[in-house]
């Protein structure tokens, strides 16, 4: 739901009111257990952060699959950062 909800032109971001059992009001809403373990909702949102995420591969190539709108894209080296 979150891609969907993401790739609407109205959409700005994402925000998660809780994570953690223990300070959850809503049953099976929580992405850590009472334990501190992170349960398979949260491993699922983990996975769609990477998938959300950029890199460059080997040769310094950049691929990015985004949705409509406007993106600055910050570049970090070793030795400088940059935001074009």
């Amino acid at each position: 739901m979150m891609w969907e909800a993401f790739g609407h032109l109205a959409a700005e971001g994402v925000m998660l009111w809780g994570f953690w059992k223990l300070f959850m009001s809503r049953e099976n809403s929580h992405l850590v257990n009472a334990e501190g373990e992170v349960n398979e909702a949260g491993k699922r949102l983990l996975a769609v952060k990477k998938d959300w995420l950029s890199h460059t591969d080997q040769n310094g190539g950049f691929a990015f699959r985004g949705y409509h709108g406007n993106y600055a894209v910050e570049v970090i080296t070793s030795s400088s950062q940059k935001v074009l």
